[in-house]
């Protein structure tokens, strides 16, 4: 599929509207659609009613990778292993 999509070709590739929307905190609104794999989906939409992947025209969206990214666990040194 090529981006940016309107409504009626994201329906036509299995993709479904679930009729929730949020205003994201950059101000954005985001449309939520399930895609083929029942995947959650946030699509904003552009110009002439075409929708992109939210991330794509988020001005925020490092903040927020930045504030929900998990430390990664410390590897076990030898002398916890015995």
């Amino acid at each position: 599929m090529n981006w940016p999509a309107t409504m009626d070709a994201l329906e036509d590739e299995g993709y479904g509207y679930t009729g929730t929307s949020k205003t994201c905190e950059c101000g954005t609104t985001i449309l939520w659609f399930v895609t083929p794999n029942k995947k959650w989906m946030p699509l904003s939409s552009i110009k002439d009613s075409r929708l992109v992947p939210h991330h794509s025209v988020c001005d925020r969206i490092k903040q927020f990778r930045k504030a929900g990214k998990k430390p990664k666990p410390e590897a076990p040194k030898q002398k916890d292993l015995f």
